[in-house]
């Protein structure tokens, strides 16, 4: 299973990109939030999808991450550098926790969701699941979770679009 830090060390080696993560706990969302301001790149993150190419991470971009405490995914909401919305990635994941450093984990269970402005939805990473299952780096029960959760998740996006990934109501614009 793949272990990945929050905390974007390899972006935060420069001290001008801003790295904030709060706990949040009221009626609308029960869980942490982790922003990150990108003020400095070596270069652009680029990715394509159809015939569609856009880039996710860039001067000035910004990352929030949802990680709330009822689901096993969380979500990143990307904006540019004009807080436009670039797209929601969603990871599907076993647990998150600190470790002792207080560093922000996921146990990523490899399958993900991209959610574009426009509605259109895709799944990525199949075959990397189901190939993680055949080397038995994950259980059969983590696999039939992460099937079971990306067609929940594929369900709702397609029935109420990005809003169906967020059982919360939420103002990412408040945030950045």
């Amino acid at each position: 299973m793949k272990i990945v830090d929050l905390s974007r060390p390899d972006w935060r080696q420069d001290p001008k990109n801003g790295y904030t993560i709060k706990s949040v706990n009221n009626n609308n969302f029960k869980g942490n939030l982790i922003l990150i301001e990108i003020s400095k790149i070596d270069s652009p993150w680029w990715c394509e999808w159809r015939d569609f190419r856009y880039c996710i991470a860039d001067l000035g971009y910004t990352w929030v991450t949802h990680i709330t405490e009822e689901e096993n995914y969380l979500v990143h909401t990307v904006f540019d550098s004009s807080h436009t919305l670039v797209h929601h990635y969603i990871d599907i994941i076993d647990k998150f926790w600190f470790d002792k450093n207080q560093k922000p984990l996921i146990s990523d269970l490899y399958i993900d969701l991209v959610i574009l402005p426009n509605g259109e939805y895709c799944i990525l990473d199949q075959e990397e699941l189901a190939n993680a299952f055949k080397l038995g780096e994950i259980s059969e029960a983590q696999y039939r979770l992460a099937r079971k959760t990306a067609e929940r998740l594929e369900t709702k996006i397609a029935e109420e679009g990005s809003g169906g990934v967020f059982s919360y109501k939420f103002d990412c614009d408040k945030i950045i």
